[in-house]
């Protein structure tokens, strides 16, 4: 009988603080650590900033603002390993709208089979199989100034400058953000 109290007092007060909070939020980490240089046959940045509401759909040819060359590859995938990217679990009691969408600008990494991968720093990002046929959804975001600054370490200049989000300058950098994992 005294286990049968403990299970319903504890019970009682996780709805408690789900009733007072309206829900828990669970994060978790990960990284772009994974992706292998050697499979990799492409690497382009969209700049996507002129939507509302941002989709895959938004990533084409119209949007593409730099193709990375070759030499570039194992470089940009170092830094883009060191970006910690946060996805937050939400457990509430009525249906909610994640409300994802793409950031101001998107990776993709395809790799030699045709499949690829778009990556953001907004809570979005898709695989893709050869046909453009979604494979999944990761919901992985970070930080807005260290995802721009990783791409602006990357765009021509003539485009850097003529960006609506180009205004990061050296005051913008977090002070925790190395930067031997910024700089070329």
């Amino acid at each position: 009988m005294k286990l049968y109290k403990k299970i319903l007092s504890v019970f009682m007060i996780l709805c408690i603080i789900i009733s007072l909070n309206g829900c828990i939020i669970i994060p978790r980490y990960a990284r772009y650590d994974f992706i292998d240089v050697e499979k990799v046959s492409t690497i382009e940045i969209y700049e996507i900033n002129k939507n509302e509401r941002i989709d895959s759909s938004d990533v084409n040819a119209d949007t593409l603002a730099y193709s990375l060359d070759k030499s570039e590859f194992s470089d940009f995938l170092n830094k883009l390993a060191k970006i910690q990217f946060k996805k937050l679990i939400i457990l509430v009691p009525a249906p909610i709208d994640a409300a994802c969408s793409y950031g101001n600008y998107v990776v993709q990494i395809k790799y030699n089979n045709g499949r690829y991968i778009l990556i953001t720093n907004r809570s979005f990002g898709e695989a893709f199989d050869e046909n453009g046929n979604t494979l999944s959804q990761n919901l992985y975001g970070c930080d807005t100034k260290e995802w721009e600054w990783l791409i602006f370490n990357y765009l021509p200049k003539e485009i850097n400058n003529n960006s609506d989000t180009s205004s990061i300058n050296e005051k913008l950098v977090p002070k925790d953000l190395s930067s031997e994992i910024y700089l070329k």
